[in-house]
């Protein structure tokens, strides 16, 4: 039999590029359906709502509204609203931290700190990350 009618094995790349929404599997075309894909996912679902109502929440805290007030605004319990807080300042450490350090320590805070004078300059720095991971949000769903 001639050489050249006998099957060869080759190889071959292809390169394929598209958007990522870290589900294993999930190929998008464009970013937004990646983002949209994001924001559906359980866990992750409404993170830009969640966002702004604790942002709100930090405020209102800060304004010095009692957690009673806060609480009946949200359709929550007392200690949710503490959590919520605390989990978002959490986030905002720890943002900040992957994107040159805070200059503060990582710390849990308490109803009285929010409207303590000595904490304030930290407090505002934290709102100041979350309103950037905010608008980052916004920008990433758009």
């Amino acid at each position: 039999m001639p050489q050249d009618l006998l099957p060869r094995r080759a190889e071959d790349w292809v390169r394929i590029q598209y958007w990522e929404c870290n589900v294993l599997g999930h190929r998008h075309r464009n970013r937004r359906s990646a983002a949209a894909c994001i924001m559906k996912r359980k866990g992750e679902s409404g993170e830009l709502k969640k966002l702004k109502r604790n942002l709100s929440m930090l405020k209102e805290l800060k304004q010095g509204q009692s957690l009673v007030a806060i609480s009946r605004k949200h359709h929550c319990s007392d200690a949710n609203v503490t959590k919520a807080v605390n989990s978002s300042l959490k986030k905002a450490w720890e943002f900040s931290k992957a994107n040159g350090g805070s200059p503060y320590p990582i710390r849990s805070w308490k109803r009285s700190d929010f409207t303590d004078q000595k904490l304030q300059k930290e407090l505002e720095f934290f709102i100041s990350v979350l309103a950037e991971m905010e608008v980052k949000l916004i920008r990433l769903i758009e």
